[in-house]
């Protein structure tokens, strides 16, 4: 389901990312360059070609392209706040002039509209700060679930930083910090006072039903856990021990421990998280002994142990899965973000539409007309009608 997310209105990818819900860390990886082509031999080599002046890929826009508050916004903010969205600052090298043409309304639209909201914000005594930015992105951190954020930190550790440093560099940048401040007073003046009725709730409900089905197994496949006993080497002795534990498992079921924390305990497979299971998988899918196995046992039956590539395994056929509707209360928490993503949507696209009035908004720049659709072929245009098929005797 669709989260409230109004950092759409302000630039900064990791308060962006953050706020949406997606990884936050940017890897600094940088394309590398092509090698440089070889030089042809000094006999064979062509004659020099004039220089070209490189074209000028900004010449479209003039030199103040709007204004706030009588604040000008010049061609040259519109290129920084663009260029900055790219880890070497350099537009890439498949953006033509056409194509900047194009983007280039949006992005002043988004500069003006993050101007607009900070001066409101800074009205009411909100203002970007590099304390207040850490507090914020350290509450959420808080959200980032555990697994996510061991990678985010590994990925960081290769780069010589902690997510202290990282989010202590990233407050001292002065768009993330407007980001926030923008975040903030949205949180006071709109968002803190968006509701949704138990009746618009229902009414979503409702309307929607076909979104909240759950599919259920495919035809033929089959659903299990399994324990899995990884042999450590290929020494006669660990395939000993891992054989001898993986027995030692089965007896446990048999004496009343459930397969779910036996699972997590012992398994050395990921599944282990999720209690063992594999989900739904069909034929040919997974190695012939596990499927062998699998496909011999009722549903709720249990294996002895089987031997496959991967190490011992314990198996369990799990029962399938039909076709079936959450729940009104399964769904209300996620129905009741969408409405309030919506009514926040429009409650800033009022606010905005005021304040860009109130403080005196020009936007120099209008997007490029859109192109004519391309006229039809003239052969296509004179093609004689299709003959009539002869009427059926």
């Amino acid at each position: 389901m669709k989260k409230i997310n109004v950092a759409v209105m302000t630039a900064g990818a990791f308060s962006v990312a953050l706020l949406a819900g997606q990884p936050v860390f940017a890897q600094n990886d940088k394309p590398v360059a092509a090698p440089a082509p070889v030089a042809a031999p000094a006999a064979q080599a062509a004659p020099a070609a004039a220089k070209q002046t490189p074209e000028d890929l900004w010449g479209f826009l003039p030199a103040v392209v709007a204004e706030v508050n009588g604040k000008k916004v010049t061609k040259e903010d519109i290129i920084k706040i663009f260029t900055a969205q790219f880890p070497d600052g350099q537009v890439p090298p498949m953006f033509t002039r056409q194509m900047l043409e194009k983007f280039a309304p949006q992005v002043i639209k988004q500069m003006v509209d993050t101007m607009v909201l900070l001066n409101l914000a800074e009205k009411d005594g909100i203002k970007p700060d590099k304390k207040a930015t850490v507090a914020a992105l350290n509450e959420m951190i808080k959200n980032i679930p555990p697994e996510q954020l061991d990678m985010e930190k590994q990925k960081l550790a290769s780069q010589n930083m902690t997510i202290e440093s990282y989010i202590d560099k990233t407050a001292d940048n002065k768009i993330v910090q407007e980001s926030f401040a923008i975040r903030q007073w949205l949180d006071k003046n709109v968002l803190a006072n968006l509701k949704a009725t138990d009746q618009e709730i229902e009414a979503f409900y409702k309307e929607n039903k076909a979104n909240f089905k759950v599919p259920g197994d495919a035809e033929g496949s089959v659903r299990a856990s399994h324990i899995l006993i990884a042999v450590k080497d290929e020494s006669p002795a660990a395939d000993k021990e891992a054989k001898e534990k993986a027995e030692k498992i089965v007896a446990r079921l048999k004496a009343g421990e459930t397969f779910e924390k036996l699972a997590e305990a012992e398994s050395s497979c990921p599944s282990k998280k999720a209690g063992g299971s594999l989900g739904a998988f069909s034929k040919g899918q997974m190695v012939p002994e596990f499927e062998t196995a699998v496909f011999a046992l009722k549903e709720g039956e249990v294996s002895g142990i089987v031997k496959t590539k991967f190490g011992y395994h314990v198996i369990r056929r799990d029962k399938a899965v039909k076709e079936s509707e959450k729940s009104l209360a399964e769904v209300k928490g996620a129905i009741e973000n969408v409405i309030k993503s919506k009514k926040a949507e429009e409650a800033i696209k009022t606010i905005l539409a005021k304040a860009t009035a109130d403080q005196g908004v020009k936007i120099l720049v209008t997007p490029p007309p859109a192109a004519p659709a391309p006229a039809a072929p003239a052969a296509a245009q004179a093609a004689p009608a299709p003959v009539a098929a002869p009427a059926a005797k």
